[in-house]
Protein backbone atom coordinates (compact mmCIF):
# COMPACT_ATOMS: atom_id res chain seq x y z
CA UNK A 1 0.00 0.00 0.00
CA UNK A 2 2.87 2.36 0.82
CA UNK A 3 4.49 1.61 -2.55
CA UNK A 4 1.22 2.24 -4.36
CA UNK A 5 0.79 5.54 -2.50
CA UNK A 6 4.32 6.63 -3.46
CA UNK A 7 3.74 5.67 -7.10
CA UNK A 8 0.45 7.59 -7.11
CA UNK A 9 2.21 10.67 -5.67
CA UNK A 10 4.96 10.33 -8.29
CA UNK A 11 2.33 10.07 -11.01
CA UNK A 12 0.66 13.27 -9.80
CA UNK A 13 4.06 15.00 -9.73
CA UNK A 14 4.90 13.96 -13.29
CA UNK A 15 1.42 14.92 -14.46
CA UNK A 16 1.76 18.30 -12.80
CA UNK A 17 5.14 18.96 -14.41
CA UNK A 18 3.83 17.92 -17.83
CA UNK A 19 0.72 20.09 -17.48
CA UNK A 20 2.68 23.13 -16.33
CA UNK A 21 5.27 22.98 -19.08
CA UNK A 22 2.67 21.98 -21.68
CA UNK A 23 0.77 25.20 -20.98
CA UNK A 24 3.87 27.39 -20.88
CA UNK A 25 5.61 25.97 -23.97
CA UNK A 26 2.36 25.64 -25.92
CA UNK A 27 1.64 29.30 -25.29
CA UNK A 28 5.17 30.28 -26.38
CA UNK A 29 4.85 28.21 -29.55
CA UNK A 30 1.54 29.87 -30.44
CA UNK A 31 3.07 33.32 -30.00
CA UNK A 32 6.04 32.36 -32.15
CA UNK A 33 3.72 31.13 -34.90
CA UNK A 34 1.97 34.50 -34.86
CA UNK A 35 5.32 36.31 -35.02
CA UNK A 36 6.34 34.30 -38.09
CA UNK A 37 3.21 35.49 -39.91
CA UNK A 38 4.05 39.16 -39.34
CA UNK A 39 5.88 41.25 -41.93
CA UNK A 40 6.09 44.36 -39.76
CA UNK A 41 9.18 44.12 -37.53
CA UNK A 42 7.52 46.18 -34.82
CA UNK A 43 4.67 43.64 -34.68
CA UNK A 44 7.19 40.79 -34.59
CA UNK A 45 8.93 42.45 -31.67
CA UNK A 46 5.59 42.91 -29.88
CA UNK A 47 4.84 39.20 -30.35
CA UNK A 48 8.26 38.08 -29.10
CA UNK A 49 8.12 40.01 -25.82
CA UNK A 50 5.46 37.72 -24.25
CA UNK A 51 7.39 34.69 -25.59
CA UNK A 52 10.40 35.80 -23.59
CA UNK A 53 8.21 36.31 -20.53
CA UNK A 54 6.70 32.83 -20.90
CA UNK A 55 10.09 31.14 -21.33
CA UNK A 56 11.47 33.07 -18.35
CA UNK A 57 8.57 31.77 -16.27
CA UNK A 58 9.32 28.23 -17.45
CA UNK A 59 12.98 28.58 -16.48
CA UNK A 60 11.95 29.87 -13.06
CA UNK A 61 9.80 26.78 -12.64
CA UNK A 62 12.78 24.58 -13.54
CA UNK A 63 14.98 26.38 -11.02
CA UNK A 64 12.34 26.00 -8.30
CA UNK A 65 11.95 22.31 -9.10
CA UNK A 66 15.71 21.71 -8.97
CA UNK A 67 15.96 23.65 -5.71
CA UNK A 68 13.12 21.55 -4.33
CA UNK A 69 14.80 18.31 -5.43
CA UNK A 70 18.30 19.20 -4.19
CA UNK A 71 17.39 21.20 -1.15
CA UNK A 72 19.34 24.33 -0.31
CA UNK A 73 21.90 24.04 2.52
CA UNK A 74 20.94 26.11 5.53
CA UNK A 75 23.03 29.16 6.39
CA UNK A 76 22.24 29.13 10.10
CA UNK A 77 22.81 32.25 12.16
CA UNK A 78 22.47 32.42 15.96
CA UNK A 79 20.24 34.93 17.71
CA UNK A 80 17.79 35.54 14.86
CA UNK A 81 14.67 37.49 15.82
CA UNK A 82 11.64 36.03 14.05
CA UNK A 83 9.82 39.33 14.47
CA UNK A 84 12.44 41.03 12.32
CA UNK A 85 12.18 38.28 9.69
CA UNK A 86 8.41 38.83 9.62
CA UNK A 87 8.78 42.60 9.29
CA UNK A 88 11.26 42.31 6.41
CA UNK A 89 8.83 40.05 4.55
CA UNK A 90 5.99 42.55 5.05
CA UNK A 91 8.19 45.40 3.85
CA UNK A 92 9.03 43.48 0.68
CA UNK A 93 5.34 42.85 -0.02
CA UNK A 94 4.10 46.30 0.98
CA UNK A 95 3.14 47.29 -2.58
CA UNK A 96 1.16 44.06 -3.15
CA UNK A 97 -0.53 44.35 0.24
CA UNK A 98 -1.58 47.94 -0.42
CA UNK A 99 -2.78 47.13 -3.93
CA UNK A 100 -4.93 44.28 -2.59
CA UNK A 101 -6.31 46.46 0.22
CA UNK A 102 -5.29 43.74 2.66
CA UNK A 103 -5.71 44.63 6.34
CA UNK A 104 -2.73 43.12 8.14
CA UNK A 105 -2.70 42.76 11.93
CA UNK A 106 0.48 41.63 13.67
CA UNK A 107 0.20 40.11 17.17
CA UNK A 108 3.75 39.59 18.37
CA UNK A 109 4.32 37.99 21.74
CA UNK A 110 7.65 37.51 23.47
CA UNK A 111 9.65 34.77 21.78
CA UNK A 112 13.33 33.90 22.19
CA UNK A 113 15.93 34.45 19.46
CA UNK A 114 16.58 31.29 17.44
CA UNK A 115 19.42 29.71 15.50
CA UNK A 116 18.12 29.50 11.96
CA UNK A 117 18.54 30.60 8.35
CA UNK A 118 16.81 34.02 8.22
CA UNK A 119 16.80 34.20 4.40
CA UNK A 120 15.06 30.86 3.91
CA UNK A 121 12.61 31.51 6.77
CA UNK A 122 11.82 34.87 5.18
CA UNK A 123 10.98 33.02 1.95
CA UNK A 124 8.55 30.83 3.90
CA UNK A 125 6.83 33.87 5.40
CA UNK A 126 6.69 35.56 1.98
CA UNK A 127 5.02 32.47 0.53
CA UNK A 128 2.39 32.36 3.27
CA UNK A 129 1.57 36.07 2.97
CA UNK A 130 1.34 35.89 -0.83
CA UNK A 131 -1.00 32.91 -0.50
CA UNK A 132 -3.16 34.95 1.87
CA UNK A 133 -3.27 37.87 -0.59
CA UNK A 134 -4.56 35.52 -3.29
CA UNK A 135 -6.97 33.69 -0.97
CA UNK A 136 -8.63 36.86 0.33
CA UNK A 137 -9.14 38.50 -3.07
CA UNK A 138 -12.92 38.07 -2.77
CA UNK A 139 -13.26 39.10 0.88
CA UNK A 140 -14.64 42.49 1.94
CA UNK A 141 -12.39 43.62 3.43
CA UNK A 142 -9.54 41.12 3.07
CA UNK A 143 -7.83 40.45 6.40
CA UNK A 144 -4.65 38.72 7.51
CA UNK A 145 -3.61 38.06 11.09
CA UNK A 146 0.06 37.26 11.71
CA UNK A 147 1.12 36.16 15.18
CA UNK A 148 4.19 35.01 17.06
CA UNK A 149 3.96 33.21 20.37
CA UNK A 150 5.73 30.79 22.66
CA UNK A 151 4.05 27.41 23.12
CA UNK A 152 5.95 25.38 25.72
CA UNK A 153 9.22 24.37 24.03
CA UNK A 154 8.22 25.72 20.59
CA UNK A 155 7.91 29.08 18.91
CA UNK A 156 4.80 29.35 16.72
CA UNK A 157 4.31 31.69 13.79
CA UNK A 158 0.75 31.71 12.45
CA UNK A 159 -0.77 33.27 9.32
CA UNK A 160 -4.60 33.40 9.38
CA UNK A 161 -6.88 34.89 6.71
CA UNK A 162 -10.57 35.43 6.06
CA UNK A 163 -10.58 33.74 2.67
CA UNK A 164 -12.74 30.74 1.77
CA UNK A 165 -10.45 28.34 3.64
CA UNK A 166 -9.05 25.03 2.47
CA UNK A 167 -11.31 21.94 2.32
CA UNK A 168 -10.06 18.85 4.23
CA UNK A 169 -9.47 16.89 1.03
CA UNK A 170 -7.24 19.69 -0.27
CA UNK A 171 -5.41 20.07 3.05
CA UNK A 172 -4.34 16.44 2.79
CA UNK A 173 -2.40 17.21 -0.41
CA UNK A 174 -1.58 20.88 -0.12
CA UNK A 175 2.13 20.32 0.58
CA UNK A 176 2.61 17.98 -2.37
CA UNK A 177 4.83 19.37 -5.14
CA UNK A 178 2.85 20.66 -8.14
CA UNK A 179 -0.45 20.35 -6.30
CA UNK A 180 -2.20 23.73 -6.43
CA UNK A 181 -5.59 25.34 -6.79
CA UNK A 182 -3.99 28.32 -8.55
CA UNK A 183 -2.45 29.00 -11.93
CA UNK A 184 -2.61 26.73 -14.95
CA UNK A 185 -2.61 23.61 -12.76
CA UNK A 186 -5.49 24.86 -10.64
CA UNK A 187 -7.59 26.27 -13.43
CA UNK A 188 -7.35 29.92 -12.41
CA UNK A 189 -5.54 33.05 -13.51
CA UNK A 190 -3.88 33.50 -10.10
CA UNK A 191 -0.13 32.78 -10.35
CA UNK A 192 0.87 29.44 -8.89
CA UNK A 193 3.00 26.41 -9.73
CA UNK A 194 2.38 24.20 -6.70
CA UNK A 195 6.01 24.36 -5.50
CA UNK A 196 5.82 27.18 -2.96
CA UNK A 197 4.32 25.26 -0.05
CA UNK A 198 6.37 22.14 -0.81
CA UNK A 199 9.56 24.18 -0.64
CA UNK A 200 8.33 25.96 2.49
CA UNK A 201 7.70 22.61 4.17
CA UNK A 202 11.22 21.47 3.25
CA UNK A 203 12.75 24.59 4.79
CA UNK A 204 10.73 24.23 7.99
CA UNK A 205 11.54 20.53 8.38
CA UNK A 206 15.24 21.27 7.81
CA UNK A 207 14.95 23.50 10.88
CA UNK A 208 13.49 20.54 12.83
CA UNK A 209 10.10 22.25 12.70
CA UNK A 210 6.58 21.60 11.47
CA UNK A 211 4.21 23.36 9.07
CA UNK A 212 0.50 22.71 9.55
CA UNK A 213 -2.78 23.95 8.10
CA UNK A 214 -6.24 24.12 9.63
CA UNK A 215 -9.10 26.60 10.07
CA UNK A 216 -8.60 30.03 11.62
CA UNK A 217 -10.74 30.16 14.79
CA UNK A 218 -11.16 33.94 14.52
CA UNK A 219 -11.23 34.72 10.79
CA UNK A 220 -12.67 31.35 9.64
CA UNK A 221 -10.34 31.10 6.66
CA UNK A 222 -7.09 29.16 6.40
CA UNK A 223 -4.53 29.10 9.20
CA UNK A 224 -0.95 28.06 8.52
CA UNK A 225 1.20 27.48 11.58
CA UNK A 226 4.98 27.21 11.56
CA UNK A 227 6.32 25.45 14.65
CA UNK A 228 10.03 25.76 15.50
CA UNK A 229 11.79 24.32 18.56
CA UNK A 230 12.82 27.02 21.02
CA UNK A 231 16.24 25.42 21.32
CA UNK A 232 16.94 24.37 17.75
CA UNK A 233 20.68 23.86 17.89
CA UNK A 234 20.38 20.96 15.43
CA UNK A 235 18.89 23.23 12.75
CA UNK A 236 22.14 23.05 10.80
CA UNK A 237 22.14 19.29 10.55
CA UNK A 238 22.35 18.05 6.94
CA UNK A 239 19.16 17.08 5.17
CA UNK A 240 18.79 13.43 4.22
CA UNK A 241 19.58 14.18 0.58
CA UNK A 242 22.76 16.03 1.64
CA UNK A 243 24.19 13.11 3.53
Amino acid sequence: MLRQEKLAALGRLVSGIAHEFGNQLGGALGLLDLALLEDDLSEVHASLAPVRETLTRALTTVENLLRFARGTPLQVQPGVELGQVLQRALDLLRAQIDEAGLEVEVDQGEVPPLSLDPVQLEQVVLNLVINAIHATAGATPPKLLLSLRQAEDEVVFAAEDNGPGVPPEVRARIFEPFFTTKGALGGSETPGTGLGLSMALGVVEAHSGRLTIDVSPSLMGARFQLWLPSTNGDANRPRPDEG
